[in-house]
């Protein structure tokens, strides 16, 4: 008994020892996505360094698409920059601290492929290629230069990570941090998670200290959760949603587009003024409703009076996360989806009515946010003609640490972002101002055309807040009797806004010239 004991006790020594040399060898029970072959988990596993695979959400497999139509695009790439004042910044430590966020989070350690199982997978690497650069150029000039070229490389999807930083060492010793993304990775809620990481973990370094960062939930759970609801029930009530909507809604002053027209992003920006801001949240918390609410109404508004018609429809970018998924608020992946919103404007209605109606639509659609566009569209007659523009409302989290903050100051903060769409309507409110940020395609859109639209929209808003209790079929000739830019929508016709602007820039540059002839002659 005793010798066979001991032959059995060699022998489970003998395995232990090698199954400790041996390599692990990984099943698709191993991962999130369950339909891989072994063969295919074998060559995609073949350096021993995957940790996850799992499917694309909706959002992701749109984007996925454009990417595979133009590699070489700069669709959906975003480059976010700011320069900081910062005594002796040691660049080494910016990219060790670069390199712990970068390989903390699954999403920025991911590529996507669709060799395998008939679908695009997302694979999740084990160590992602950390992509870090240190650039001096010679003057300010070359500023620009640099960024269009981060744009011009773009990404390759089939390679982790999706994420870049380039620091540039500035002439006058200020330092340009410029992060770049494809959006595929992630929405806009999440750099501020990532940035605020970043910040503690170099300022962690530059004291000597060591910092871990916490194992953050992963974007896997919202992929499995993306595959227990119900899609069917979200599809129908979409189908019902878009019933009877036939015709798509125009954007005011578009060109005719031509196929193989080229994109040539521009850029309008406009800050409301200080006492209209602060007048729109009051009169929106005694609605009851979102400032989003309102905007959208507004614009619906102005929509519906240039197509010269009772309803109109646009895209609308919701966040997309469940609030029932733990852990979603600190999750970084792409969440965000586009969905189509339709609102009626009812001729015997008020500003207020529609408002409400409003915000109460827009909370009954939140169960079914979720939903692919392509998935929507297949519900409409229109289908990819049923969204030709999109409305962002932005809402994002700003959670800095002053303490962390205080060796590296913000001195400015720049946007690049480019997406397959020729107009983007993007509202950016803060605590103290509300931005209006129109992207859009110069070759579709001129300049006056975007102006007027804004100056429109402005002045629909006010009278809105003015005229709550107005009814419809009474504001249009009121608000065109006060309002050239609203006069130019109804009329679908800018001449007379040319004209005006025209003028008064001459005057404007007659005055200008007065001026200096004055102050000439004074100084003679």
């Amino acid at each position: 008994v005793q010798e066979l004991m001991n032959s059995y006790q060699s022998h489970l020594e003998e395995m232990i020892v090698e199954g400790r040399s041996s390599e692990v060898i990984v099943t698709p029970s191993d991962f999130t996505y369950k339909g891989l072959s072994f063969q295919a988990i074998q060559e995609i596993n073949k350096n021993g360094d995957i940790e996850d695979i799992y499917e694309l959400s909706p959002m992701q497999q749109g984007l996925y698409y454009h990417w595979l139509a133009a590699p070489q695009g700069s669709a959906y790439f975003i480059q976010t920059s700011y320069r900081i004042k910062s005594e002796n910044l040691d660049l080494s430590k910016v990219e060790k601290a670069f390199s712990t966020v970068v390989n903390n989070y699954a999403i920025l350690r991911t590529s996507f492929d669709n060799k395998y199982a008939g679908t695009t997978l997302q694979i999740v690497h084990k160590q992602a290629r950390v992509d870090f650069r240190h650039t001096i150029p010679e003057s300010e000039l070359e500023l620009q230069h640099i960024k269009q070229s981060d744009v011009d490389r773009g990404f390759e999807l089939d390679k982790p990570t999706q994420m870049r930083l380039e620091v540039v060492e500035m002439p006058d010793g200020d330092y340009e941090f410029i992060w770049s993304h494809h959006h595929i990775i992630m929405d806009g809620w999440c750099l501020n998670i990532l940035i605020n990481d970043f910040s503690a973990v170099l300022n962690s370094l530059q004291k000597g200290e060591a910092m871990q960062l916490p194992d953050p939930p992963k974007y896997s759970s919202y992929i499995k959760w993306l595959g227990e609801v119900d899609r069917e029930k979200a599809e129908h009530y979409w189908e019902n949603y878009l019933k009877e909507f036939n015709s798509p809604t125009v954007v005011p002053f578009c060109k005719e587009s031509i196929e193989g027209t080229a994109y040539e992003l521009a850029s309008h920006v406009y800050y409301l003024d200080t006492e209209v801001y602060n007048d729109l949240k009051r009169f929106c918390q005694v609605l009851g409703i979102t400032l989003n609410s309102f905007v959208q109404g507004v614009w619906a508004y102005l929509l519906s009076t240039y197509n010269s018609g009772k309803e109109a429809l646009f895209g609308s970018v919701v966040s997309g996360r469940p609030p029932q998924l733990e852990g979603v608020e600190n999750m970084v992946g792409l969440f965000i989806n586009t969905v189509p919103v339709r609102i009626k404007i009812d001729r015997d209605d008020t500003p207020e009515i529609l408002l409400k109606k409003i915000h109460q639509d827009s909370i009954a659609s939140i169960d079914y946010h979720h939903l692919g566009l392509a998935n929507i569209q297949a519900k409409s007659v229109l289908k990819r003609n049923l969204i030709n523009h999109i409305l962002v409302f932005e809402n994002l989290s700003r959670d800095n640490n002053p303490e962390e903050q205080q060796q590296l100051i913000t001195v400015k903060n720049e946007k690049y972002i480019q997406t397959n769409y020729n107009f983007n309507f993007e509202i950016l409110p803060t605590d103290s101002d509300f931005r209006i940020l129109i992207d859009y395609n110069k070759n579709l859109f001129d300049d006056y055309s975007v102006i007027n639209i804004v100056k429109a929209f402005k002045d629909i808003l006010i009278f809105f807040m003015e005229n709550k209790d107005l009814h419809f079929n009474e504001i249009n000739s009121q608000l065109e009797s006060q309002s050239l830019h609203f006069k130019a929508i109804v009329q679908k016709d800018i001449k007379e806004v040319i004209s005006q602007t025209d003028s008064s820039l001459i005057k404007q540059k007659n005055v200008r010239k007065l001026n200096a002839f004055i102050n000439k002659k004074n100084h003679e």
